[in-house]
């Protein structure tokens, strides 16, 4: 490819949205990598006017992405968030979202074998070495670009993908419970408050709400319109960062991890019928539209898991037949500021996380060539 000159796909997945790249078109992993895609998204800008970047944290993403060269994955990704003000790319995490729209890239791409109505793709997840397998609907030998799945938080049905991660507890970490307790308490100005940090598809920080002094009915709006309360926010993913050993000082955790943790809030939903917890979900610093799936996915396990915030405060699952059988399928839905989500957790015999799993829709929006400041390769 010519200098300054790069391939690139555009799709939606779930709630957010991400520029693909195939990754052989890139250079190396390391310093120009990074500088190509902090190019490509145009950061660091608060407005991105001179990239592809869209000034939001679910529109400042990139995966890069090729065909594995492992036995049991059809494709590789790495998912990269690119800083929007700041010139930062952190790999640390995935992004459950735009992991939707891989499967159909990869059949689009030639680098899986369509089969109608549904193709499986396994996709093996590089930041977090493990497998999620999807379910995508084909027609006429490619992706479905159309469907009738609604989910919430997207405001017009798509094809319906269902993405099951296997294995997914400690990834990142080593463990779903990284600390070794359900339970840990940080110091927020010379108070302390209770935190469960738990590490299933993505690390996260469970606080409640009204701990950070956060009205539970309050919108993501006017949390986001209050520097106060961000900081307070911040101040938490700071702490828990170095409680995990992700950095060494709170004030290294903005630049050094600034997306593990993410913090959820939760919002108690004891008196709920049709949900078994409401929450908020923080994002690159500021309260998510929606959730992300991993945090989603996340939330949903913790949930199960005894002793956490999220198991105490949460509307308990009630125990049916199956929890005689050695592998148990729990549904749980959550509510976020765009609706409710519902997942499927699958628990091994000793309640060990077998897999986790959602329904997203995805869709491809444009192809096209990205002219860069500087050389691709």
């Amino acid at each position: 490819m010519s200098l300054g000159q790069i391939q690139v796909t555009l799709m939606r997945g779930g709630t957010s949205k991400g520029v693909f790249i195939d990754s052989r078109t890139l250079p190396s992993p390391g310093p120009d990598r990074d500088a190509v895609l902090l190019d490509l998204m145009g950061s660091p800008d608060p407005m991105q006017l001179d990239g592809l970047g869209g000034t939001h944290s679910s529109t400042s993403k990139v995966v890069e992405l090729a065909p594995s060269p492992r036995d049991d994955a059809d494709v590789e990704y790495r998912f990269a968030q690119i800083g929007i003000a700041a010139a930062t790319v952190d790999r640390r995490g995935n992004c459950g979202n735009l992991t939707a729209a891989v499967g159909p890239y990869a059949i689009d791409a030639g680098w899986v074998r369509p089969a109608e109505p549904t193709t499986t793709v396994r996709m093996h997840n590089l930041n977090t070495d493990s497998i999620i397998i999807a379910e995508v609907p084909v027609q006429d030998g490619r992706a479905a670009a159309a469907g009738q799945q609604m989910i919430a938080g997207v405001p017009t049905p798509g094809p319906r993908i269902v993405n099951s991660y296997v294995a997914p507890a400690g990834r990142v970490l080593g463990a779903a419970l990284p600390t070794g307790l359900p339970i840990d308490k940080i110091d927020i100005h010379g108070s302390q408050i209770e935190v469960s940090l738990v590490d299933v598809a993505h690390p996260i920080a469970f606080v409640l709400a009204t701990d950070l002094r956060i009205d539970p009915g309050q919108t993501p709006e006017e949390i986001n319109g209050s520097p106060e309360t961000l900081a307070r926010i911040a101040h938490v993913r700071s702490a828990c960062a170095v409680r995990l050993g992700l950095v060494t000082r709170p004030e290294l955790a903005s630049l050094e991890s600034p997306t593990t943790p993410r913090v959820v809030l939760i919002r108690d939903a004891a008196d709920a019928t049709d949900v078994h917890l409401r929450v908020l979900g923080e994002s690159a610093g500021r309260i998510h539209h929606a959730l992300p799936v991993t945090s989603t996915l996340c939330t949903a396990a913790a949930t199960l898991l005894p002793g956490t915030l999220p198991h105490r405060h949460g509307r308990q699952l009630s125990a049916g037949a199956e929890d005689a059988e050695p592998t148990r399928r729990r549904q749980v839905r959550l509510e976020h500021p765009k609706g409710i989500v519902e997942t499927t957790v699958e628990l091994g015999p000793d309640s060990t996380i077998i897999s986790a799993g959602m329904v997203r829709t995805a869709r491809r929006l444009l192809d096209g060539i990205v002219y860069l400041r500087r050389s691709a390769t």
